[in-house]
């Protein structure tokens, strides 16, 4: 959805510096980030009533989750990081 608002904020013409601050980025430099003011609520309120609402016509629908993740257990697939697979050459090297 974030990547969705910045290509619509892009396809509205918005400049750079404004597309990053309505997605929250920092500036490409310490000047871009310290010396400019962030636009005011208002303004960037009416950035966003300019974008065109195209996922209106969706209907809400309940989420079945997989029973792993329901029950906030590890992925069955996943691995242990090499640190806990041989925790006997971690001992030694501090």
């Amino acid at each position: 959805m974030r990547h969705l608002f910045g290509a619509q904020l892009k396809k509205e013409r918005l400049t750079k510096e404004d597309r990053a601050d309505l997605l929250g980025h920092g500036g490409d430099s310490e000047t871009s980030e310290r010396y400019c003011e962030p636009h005011e609520l208002e303004t960037l309120f009416e950035f966003m009533m300019k974008l065109e609402v195209i996922i209106g016509h969706l209907k809400p629908h309940s989420t079945n989750l997989i029973p792993w993740v329901e029950n906030k257990e590890v992925a069955p697939f996943s691995q242990p990081s090499r640190a806990k697979r041989r925790p006997e050459t971690i001992s030694g090297s501090i």
